[in-house]
């Protein structure tokens, strides 16, 4: 005792006998956190004997769970994922309107790789777009898929709807409908014309409607399908002197949304693809504009047809069976300029 007060010599007093710990997990009893860490280290030799012997720890010898045998064969079922199966398109049947540009050819041969048979159109009936949906055709071919190439005027009911209907004949039905028409076009509005600007939105808006209507007919039937809108970055960030491409950009954007919607309960996914400025397609204006869309873009290029390409046969794909109403944007992060 010093002056009344008990001095201790090996440190402060602890806790009270019956006090409360000072630490506790909420909701488990001390006495069982305690009781698994004593055991844990006896509890790792006795999984490390057990998978010696074949058997999960757990079991009573010969008893115990037999260890999951993951990519065996001769009889056994594997366990796991085949990673390539969800995203293979074999038996699949699609076809690409506007396959006549970079992003519809890519769209299409990646298709064709993946395994499915696929149709190509071009976008308006000019001569060199025939000539480049044929080339394409015979890329599907040399694959050793089913295919054929239709020159339309993606704004003519007539015309999408034969080559609607000759796909569901070559092949027997249609799963995937890909959505790539494009007619750039550029000009002040003030100076556009009336019958410019309906053409811009036929081929741009409204050909993707007609492909839709047409398409979906058959895939409500059979209670399934994809559908693959290839809009633009400039359907959500405007630029100038592009006022009725960006019109119809846009109006592609909520109408995928929008069928996404109607469709959902009937098997048939509708989405769209947010392409960037991407190499041999719509408005870049020249090397000069070209090279001004580099300075400007984070990667300091144009996107490449194949990087989007691979998009294309993941919505198609049962990879994406849960996915609908949605944009994937692949633009090298030029939306997250201020």
């Amino acid at each position: 005792m010093v002056e009344g007060r008990k001095v201790h010599t090996h440190g402060p007093p602890g806790p009270r006998r019956g006090a409360r710990p000072a630490l506790r997990f909420p909701g488990i009893r001390p006495d069982i956190v305690h009781e698994r860490a004593d055991h844990r280290a006896g509890r790792r030799r006795a999984r490390r004997r057990a998978r010696a012997d074949g058997v999960c720890a757990g079991g009573a010898a010969g008893g115990g769970r037999r260890k999951r045998e993951v990519g065996r064969r001769g009889g056994k079922r594997e366990v796991g994922i085949r990673v390539t199966d969800e995203f293979s398109l074999a038996g699949k049947n699609a076809l690409v309107i506007g396959a006549s540009n970079s992003l519809g050819r890519a769209a299409a041969v990646a298709l064709a790789e993946a395994g499915a048979n696929v149709g190509v159109t071009t976008s308006t009936r000019l001569q060199r777009e025939e000539v480049a949906a044929n080339s394409c055709a015979n890329e599907v071919w040399a694959l050793n898929r089913k295919g054929f190439a239709q020159a339309i005027d993606a704004a003519d009911e007539a015309d999408v709807r034969a080559a609607i209907e000759r796909a569901v004949l070559e092949f027997g039905k249609l799963d995937v409908l890909v959505n790539a028409q494009d007619l750039p076009f550029a000009k002040p509005l003030t100076e556009i014309t009336p019958a410019e600007w309906r053409r811009v939105l036929d081929v741009n808006l409204t050909g993707v409607y007609l492909a839709c209507r047409a398409a979906g007919e058959r895939m409500l039937s059979q209670e399934y399908g994809r559908v693959i809108n290839i809009a633009s970055v400039l359907g959500e960030r405007g630029m100038a002197n592009v006022g009725a491409y960006c019109a119809a950009q846009a109006g592609v954007l909520n109408m995928t949304r929008a069928l996404a919607l109607e469709w959902a309960r009937r098997g048939v996914t509708v989405n769209a693809i947010g392409a960037g400025w991407t190499a041999g397609m719509g408005i870049i204006g020249g090397d000069e504009g070209r090279q001004a869309l580099e300075r400007y873009l984070p990667y300091k290029r144009l996107a490449k047809p194949e990087e989007i390409a691979g998009a294309v046969v993941y919505l198609a794909s049962d990879a994406a069976a849960y996915l609908t109403g949605q944009v994937i944007w692949i633009e090298g992060g030029a939306l997250s300029h201020v």
